[in-house]
């Protein structure tokens, strides 16, 4: 795959969404792979991990039930202030990549 897409001041967001019913397919992986190619181009890349089991944010290195609390997931953000959903986001080892986590998956 040829990216050949660079960062427009103002420019559209561009959505790839990586889906499959099946498990086991290599979601996460090429979701991840993808978007660290993109940021190794020069996009900005928003990760939105919505797998209960948290194998992405898992991948760039936060433990949901270490390193987040139950305030931290975009459910909580949704319910308590849909304006303020940047306090989810969670840098990552690329400066430009980043994350929001679907839920906390700890019984705490």
């Amino acid at each position: 795959m040829v990216l050949d897409i660079k960062n427009q001041p103002n420019s559209d967001a561009i959505i790839i969404p990586v889906t499959n019913f099946k498990g086991g397919v290599s979601k996460t992986t090429t979701a991840l792979l993808l978007g660290q190619k993109c940021a190794i181009e020069g996009l900005r890349v928003l990760f939105i991990d919505l797998d209960p089991q948290a194998t992405l944010t898992l991948l760039f290195g936060y433990i949901p039930d270490v390193h987040l609390t139950d305030n931290d997931t975009i459910a909580s953000s949704l319910i308590e202030d849909a304006a303020d959903i940047t306090r989810v986001i969670k840098k990552t080892y690329l400066m430009v990549l980043i994350l929001f986590q679907a839920i906390q998956t700890s019984s705490k």
